[in-house]
């Protein structure tokens, strides 16, 4: 597929006992290369996409560590916010 920047990193990585893809892209506009996470949730059993994913659905960052981060901190969230 022409255009795809998109590449798994790892495919299984668990942060804060969830299951997560971690994976690479290049941004369309700046050409940096970014980092995120995205949830088996969101992953049908053909390793697909269930729907289209955002920055934010993501968590991105400019690192790797900054990804985990991010998840980590998204996930923190979503337990505080919704007890």
């Amino acid at each position: 597929m022409k255009g795809i920047t998109r590449k798994v990193i790892t495919r299984e990585v668990i942060i804060e006992g969830k299951r997560f893809v971690l994976i690479s892209d290049i941004h369309p506009i700046n050409k940096s290369t970014y980092y995120g996470t995205i949830s088996y949730d969101d992953i049908d059993e053909n390793g697909i996409l269930k729907r289209r994913l955002d920055g934010f659905d993501m968590c991105i960052g400019e690192s790797i560590d900054e990804a985990i981060s991010n998840r980590e901190d998204e996930i923190k969230f979503k337990v505080n916010h919704y007890r």
